[in-house]
């Protein structure tokens, strides 16, 4: 076919299905009853005419960082990473994903427009592709943590090979900040630790009887851990650890592969090393926060602002410790815990 007429039909299919026009734009949030999100979240729902002249439904999503000073500043800390990511990195790394031909499922969602007044980010609406939200109680089951540790192995050996040509830099970024910010370590994640162990003194039992005490790790591992320990049903992951490991493993070898990394690979005996030195952060976060993320609607979990402002002496409710069923949740990775960091 002609090189020409290929154009013209490609800039007219295009423009037909452009919006060309705005009509009417109503809000509501974007998340379902009693999901607490640190982030305002907003779904768009507008009518819009396209360029053809077809008027139909658009949906996007609104993120922004509201809440009070102490919050605002935490929020202010985390949208200029994020911002950066889908505004800059993201698009460094689908240039990547465009030279190699990968047509896996995205990453990430489409990055629209940053309002500078408002702080809000507009971002593609991933409802209208068919993903949706895991029911936070009961938490990822197998096939899709599988396929969740095999999109964080793709993401991953793509910021590595970008990292190896020098396109992005780990020192664009800050280390995680529950592992290395002693004020985010004290409030968010030790003020835990000591109204988990209140609760556990008061209502679990005297066998539960735990003397917490706080150090901390840093590894690149730590967002892989993070997924395994806060996502995961945690039987599921204290029966299939290994086995998620090596999942992982397998796919980030084949995915620096596919995207041309030519420095070393790694190797899963190195993986599980890494792993290890990153245990404490990730079952810190465990003990600390899962019972926030699966708690029903209505128990009180925390309070950020009162975290904030208090430095970690209140803002926690024992409430989500209390709840049935948390400690068969808890209860086995709690024992480890201790054996492993407290047992002299």
């Amino acid at each position: 076919m002609d090189q020409k007429v290929l154009e013209i039909a490609l800039k007219r299919s295009i423009k037909d299905q452009a919006i060309a026009r705005v009509i009417e734009a109503e809000s509501e949030s974007a998340l379902p009853k009693g999901e607490n999100y640190l982030s305002t979240i907003l779904r768009i729902r507008m009518k819009v005419v396209l360029g053809n002249g077809r008027v139909t439904m658009r949906n996007l999503i609104v993120k922004r960082g509201d809440g009070s000073d102490n919050v605002a500043v935490l929020m202010n800390e985390a949208f200029k990473v994020e911002l950066k990511m889908y505004s800059s990195i993201f698009r460094q790394m689908e240039y990547l994903i465009e030279d190699v031909g990968d047509y896996e499922e995205p990453l990430w969602c489409k990055f629209i427009h940053y309002d500078s007044k408002s702080s809000s980010l507009i971002l593609e609406d991933l409802k209208a592709a068919g993903f949706s939200l895991v029911q936070r109680q009961v938490g990822i089951d197998m096939e899709h943590g599988q396929l969740a540790l095999r999109s964080l192995a793709r993401y991953h050996a793509i910021g590595k090979v970008l990292e190896e040509r020098g396109i992005i830099s780990k020192d664009d970024f800050d280390t995680h900040p529950l592992m290395t910010n002693s004020r985010y370590v004290q409030t968010l994640s030790y003020s835990g630790l000591k109204t988990l162990r209140l609760a556990m003194v008061q209502h679990w039992g005297p066998e539960w009887f735990v003397d917490f005490q706080f150090s901390n790790y840093n590894t690149p591992c730590a967002d892989v851990s993070n997924f395994l320990y806060m996502s995961l049903q945690p039987k599921l992951r204290r029966k299939n650890y290994k086995l998620f490991l090596e999942y992982y493993f397998e796919a980030l070898i084949k995915y620096l592969d596919i995207y041309g990394f030519k420095g070393t690979r790694p190797t899963l005996k190195g993986l599980e090393a890494a792993m290890e030195r990153v245990s404490f952060f990730g079952i810190c976060l465990f003990v600390c926060w899962y019972a926030s993320l699966t708690a029903k609607e209505g128990t009180a979990t925390f309070d950020l602002d009162t975290l904030l402002k208090t430095s970690g002496s209140e803002g926690f409710h024992s409430d989500m410790y209390l709840e049935d069923g948390i400690i068969e949740k808890l209860g086995d990775d709690l024992i480890d815990f201790v054996e492993k960091y407290f047992s002299s």
